[in-house]
């Protein structure tokens, strides 16, 4: 590992790294000068950095990136890592090392591994929580772990949610979170047609060029595996799983379970449960 000079560094060294599955080595914050420059040849740790101000350059396959202000990168463990400030604007930078293979695990089991550099906005409070362990002395370092972990989980939850709003068109992504969110009762078209102030027929083919299929067959699909999943785990009735997925007539529920399915609601209970 080669690192030169910073302004500032405050961190945060972890002793006990290793007695989790997935464990943090150090924290810390660093107000870098222009000669700041990190390499490891093969690095042991998972480094997760988020650029407060100022930019600098990430190194990937001989080539330099620039990276900014509001920026999150994630550098993964057995692999080379080269990054270094700018000289006309150094950044500040908050990062955690990540020790285990569990970082990259998670990284590849939410399909963000194949990208280094994210958009920020709206993450930063993630890493000013990291940050104020840094200079909480009343904090027990299990405590620190715990927060650590979680937050590392939900950032990559939240990474994930954006590298899918950037591969789609905005207002595909708007129809598919309100049918999401909303698979307790029946969206038709039109509700949809208003949410993003275009034509029914607008919303039925950009749905179906972003995501394979229509909102209507999207929204079946979806009641459909949540009915599934309840009656596989759990004894509620079926005219209530119908009436959560908002149909009132528990026939008509058990016709198009059939149809999706191939057998009867029942009859799937009897085989899966």
């Amino acid at each position: 590992m080669n690192s030169r000079s910073t302004t500032q560094e405050d961190r945060r060294y972890f002793i006990n790294a290793s007695d989790f599955p997935l464990g943090a080595l150090w924290i810390g914050q660093s107000y870098c000068s222009n000669k700041y420059r990190m390499i490891r040849k093969r690095s042991t740790a998972t480094v997760v950095m988020y650029i407060a101000e100022g930019e600098g350059y990430v190194v990937k396959n001989g080539k330099s990136h620039l990276v900014t202000s509001d920026t999150i990168c994630i550098f993964y463990a057995n692999e080379a890592h080269h990054y270094y400030a700018s000289q006309q604007s150094p950044w500040t930078i908050i990062w955690m090392n990540l020790s285990g293979e569990l970082a990259n695990t998670l990284a590849k089991a939410y399909g963000i591994s194949n990208e280094f550099a994210f958009e920020g906005k709206g993450l930063k409070y993630i890493f000013d929580n990291i940050a104020a362990l840094v200079y909480d002395d009343e904090i027990t370092n299990f405590d620190c772990q715990k927060t650590i972990a979680s937050s590392y989980i939900k950032l990559l939850m939240e990474l994930r949610n954006k590298v899918h709003e950037k591969n789609h068109h905005p207002n595909a992504v708007k129809i598919k979170k309100f049918l999401d969110e909303n698979t307790h009762r029946l969206v038709g078209n039109e509700e949809l047609a208003h949410l993003v102030f275009h034509s029914s027929d607008y919303c039925i083919k950009l749905f179906k060029k972003e995501y394979g299929s229509t909102p209507y067959d999207y929204q079946l699909k979806q009641k459909m595996d949540i009915a599934c999943k309840m009656l596989q785990q759990t004894d509620t009735a079926v005219f209530e799983i119908a009436s959560s997925l908002g149909y009132n007539d528990a026939q008509y529920f058990s016709g198009l379970f059939k149809n999706k399915c191939g057998i009867t609601p029942g009859a799937y209970r009897k085989k899966y449960k």
